[in-house]
């Protein structure tokens, strides 16, 4: 049985750290931490090896993650159901997860580089609520500036949590099958 890809989105960089739009980062650097894994750069990714996963964290910004995604994906000859995408979305409340076997972009630019370049949305995707809790989903140049922009420290508990379970989720998914992880999840 092959492995997993375990694809984080997320921009490199100090200045993304904590941000919501680094959420899929903070799930894939919890692996690596948990596994305790070496990342290597490959396909202008960090790709950490475990026993079942390749945890994937492409350093091509956010929206040309797929490039990263299909040259993973051709080099390790993974099924494209093996593929399993984790991101940030403005439309969960913060804190909320959402597990998907396959879908659109929802509008999400790293999300939508993928699809292109695998040329399907037939890949399970785990979406993490990042809305912000105390006003309205921000548009347009406002919500650039909100997922670029750290979190407020009063909602790192709230993320880390997020974190934790989209953590689970992916051991349930990965063992147990997304039906069961949307279930337990969603």
């Amino acid at each position: 049985m092959s492995k997993y890809l375990i694809v984080g989105l997320g921009n490199p960089g100090e200045r993304y750290i904590d941000t919501p739009h680094n959420v899929g980062f903070e799930v894939v650097s919890s692996l690596i931490r948990r596994f305790e894994a070496k990342p290597e750069t490959l396909c202008n990714s960090l790709v950490a090896e475990t026993e079942k996963f390749f945890l994937v964290m492409p350093m091509t910004y956010m929206n040309l993650s797929g490039d990263a995604v299909r040259c993973l994906v051709e080099l390790m000859k993974l099924d494209i159901e093996r593929v399993i995408v984790v991101v940030d979305d403005i439309s969960l409340p913060l804190g909320k997860i959402r597990i998907r076997a396959k879908g659109g972009s929802g509008g999400h630019r790293g999300l939508a580089s993928i699809i292109y370049r695998l040329e399907t949305d037939n890949f399970p995707r785990i979406r993490l609520g990042i809305a912000p809790p105390d006003r309205e989903v921000p548009k347009g140049d406002e919500l650039v500036e909100y997922v670029l922009t750290k979190f407020d420290n009063k909602y790192l508990p709230v993320v880390d949590e997020m974190v934790h379970r989209a953590v689970k989720a992916i051991e349930v998914l990965t063992s147990e099958g997304i039906d069961v992880a949307m279930n337990k999840f969603n």
